[in-house]
């Protein structure tokens, strides 16, 4: 019996320490949107081949945002929120901070260095966010 609940604990540590982890991931996402909302208006000319790009992953990136909101809430039994006042309550507060810091970024980067190393982190995430959700788990636990 004492085993048993010593799994239960541990399990319930597991259970809310990934959690946190996907709020990391989250903010990692809300970054990697401002950036590729920054990429996007930086571009002069919106026929240009990267202007659609950009734009596809700047939407997939705000849905897995969006999708990380409702589960979040879903899980701490909150009510869940129509899409814009989700936006509005939960994800645009967040990303008033990210997007100061990210424009700070772009601006000191002069020769615009970090895009791509950020793009690859970006894909990386939306490609397979599990090994980074395993990443937060490990960094929390530290």
């Amino acid at each position: 019996m004492f085993c048993n609940l010593t799994n239960i604990s541990k399990a319930e540590t597991y259970d809310e320490l990934e959690i946190r982890a996907v709020i990391e991931l989250q903010n990692e996402l809300l970054s990697c949107y401002a950036f590729y909302s920054i990429s996007k208006s930086v571009i002069d000319d919106p026929e240009h081949e990267s202007f659609e790009y950009i734009k596809q992953q700047e939407n997939l990136v705000f849905e897995e945002i969006f999708n990380i909101e409702l589960s979040l809430l879903a899980l701490s039994g909150k009510e869940i929120l129509d899409d814009e006042r989700l936006f509005k309550e939960k994800i645009e507060p967040k990303l008033e901070k990210v997007f100061k810091e990210m424009w700070e970024q772009w601006e000191n980067d002069k020769e615009k260095s970090l895009v791509s190393e950020r793009n690859k982190f970006c894909q990386e995430i939306l490609n397979n966010p599990r090994p980074r959700i395993e990443y937060w788990i490990k960094k929390l636990q530290e």
